[in-house]
């Protein structure tokens, strides 16, 4: 079982920098931007030293004791997300629309009736989406340098067919994409494509084609508490229970569109995967006022631990110009269903901030957010696997960062207008071909307020490039994939 489950996660990955479904799934589930309600996105997060919001819970618990009032507010939210794809000079386009409800929460608010001292404690639940995982990418261009089947016959090597892996490397043996060499023993292997052609030239040329289908969502339920020091000090804390939701269907295909490889006229390469699971996080946090128009504040984000359960599932179709002596040219061979159990932490991180009001007509705030994504660690498989390999390479491939937020609000009365930055740091180590593949994120809104409601509008814009592997190899060409993530989201508050 460890060895079918390492070594089917190592091609099932979306790999960016040629490294293990693991070492992705740990980065996946620790990355979290900007959502939530429509005024904390439009302001791009920046709230840790503000509050006033529900959404600023999730960054800092502090916020809560801001409260003066109870409240009850949602979001929902419709997502518009693009892919531009660039392989071998071939250029694709993709994208998805998402609809969804993005925030949801309570607060209650219990006036001490001291001037002085502890003047009101605030108790608040609810959820927020952390994440959202939906989007589609197709990848397509003519390879002159490699095939996804030199990858399948070089893990082969120094295996009896018996011994294959039956998700990845059996299924190319068991439909003929790749064999033993002749004369060279059981466990040397070449493919369909060195095996023949007239010359150099005609053992590559085929088109390659990669359609990628994810969807999911990583949202939080969460429980906070919050109290007011004299109006000057916030602190709180809040205990959540992430649900985690994972699903991505990838399809590989190479096919001689020219006929100019011998006998070879194209296969299918299908894999599914589902995650699922729950998580458990802790946070604590403080806002100190020292002054009327300057705020403070830190926050601290314990790890998040995760119990998760995959289910894989993978095939191979196959398709050749000649018949064999039994007068067939198209094979297939399927995997057997996968079930696999573990468990993943994921990083801390620590927040300060810092706002300043302007009277009671602007403010300004910022976030700071500092991670370390190489600590996160995968843990105990259920057959008792140990991750050490997985957790090497997060240890290699990861590295810290900072993620910087940005928000303004200026008041008009009863409306307010709003713009936000926010800058995610790439979390890939500096001997990464993504080193550089940070998030940049920009927003504005405009909000409503009366006394016992109001409504918030906002629109942001997240842009994100990536050089993108289909397989590991020496001579395997990347795909830069250029993504932009559009929002629109509208909140709906009711104060009492």
């Amino acid at each position: 079982m460890k060895k079918i489950y390492f070594a089917f996660i190592v091609t099932l990955a979306v790999s960016v920098s040629g490294f293990a479904q693991g070492e992705l799934d740990a980065l996946r589930y620790s990355q979290n931007f900007t959502g939530g309600s429509a005024r904390f996105s439009a302001m791009g997060g920046a709230f840790g030293a503000l509050g006033g919001d529900f959404s600023a819970l999730f960054v800092n618990p502090a916020g809560l004791g801001v409260f003066r009032s109870s409240e009850f507010s949602f979001t929902p939210a419709l997502r518009y997300n693009t892919v531009e794809t660039n392989f071998a000079g071939s250029v694709n386009d993709e994208f998805n629309y998402h609809f969804n409800l993005n925030q949801l929460g309570f607060i209650t608010s219990f006036d001490m009736g001291n001037s002085e001292g502890w003047s009101n404690i605030n108790i608040a639940f609810g959820y927020n989406r952390q994440n959202n995982f939906n989007g589609n990418i197709i990848i397509e261009g003519v390879n002159n340098s490699s095939s996804m089947l030199d990858y399948f016959a070089n893990y082969s090597d120094g295996y009896f067919p018996e011994e294959l892996n039956s998700f990845v490397e059996f299924l190319a043996y068991d439909t003929w994409l790749i064999d033993t060499v002749t004369n060279m023993g059981f466990d040397d292997y070449e493919t369909i494509l060195s095996n023949y052609g007239d010359d150099a030239n005609s053992t590559y040329g085929q088109v390659q084609q990669r359609t990628l289908n994810s969807k999911g969502t990583l949202g939080e339920y969460m429980f906070s508490i919050g109290a007011n020091y004299g109006n000057s000090l916030y602190i709180g804390a809040s205990f959540g229970i992430q649900k985690l939701y994972y699903y991505e269907s990838n399809e590989h295909i190479e096919y001689d569109p020219d006929d100019h490889i011998y006998d070879f006229k194209s296969f299918t390469y299908y894999q599914d995967l589902h995650t699922r699971g729950k998580g458990y996080s802790f946070k604590m946090g403080a806002i100190f006022k020292p002054v009327e128009m300057l705020r403070l504040g830190v926050a601290f984000h314990l790890p998040t631990f995760f119990k998760l359960e995959d289910e894989y599932y993978s095939y191979i179709d196959a398709s050749f110009d000649n018949v064999d002596a039994e007068g067939i040219k198209d094979y297939s061979s399927d995997s057997p269903d996968l079930f696999y159990q573990y468990e993943l932490t994921t990083p801390f991180k620590a927040v300060g901030s810092v706002a300043y009001q302007f009277g009671k007509r602007a403010l300004l705030s910022v976030d700071y957010e500092f991670v370390d994504y190489s600590t996160a660690r995968l843990r105990r498989g259920e057959d008792g696997y140990n991750f050490n390999s997985e957790n090497d390479g997060i240890k290699d491939v990861y590295r810290k960062t900072g993620n910087l937020r940005i928000g303004g609000e200026y008041r008009l009365g009863a409306i307010s207008l709003r713009g936000g930055y926010a800058h995610y740091g790439s979390a890939y180590a500096e001997s990464e071909a993504n080193k550089d593949a940070s998030y940049s994120l920009i927003s504005a809104g405009i909000g409503f307020s009366q006394k016992k409601f109001y409504m918030d509008l906002c629109y942001s814009h997240m842009m994100h490039e990536e050089q993108y592997f289909m397989y590991p190899s020496a001579n395997v060409v990347p795909s830069v994939n250029e993504s932009n993530t559009n929002k629109f989201l509208a909140t709906f508050g009711f104060k009492f």
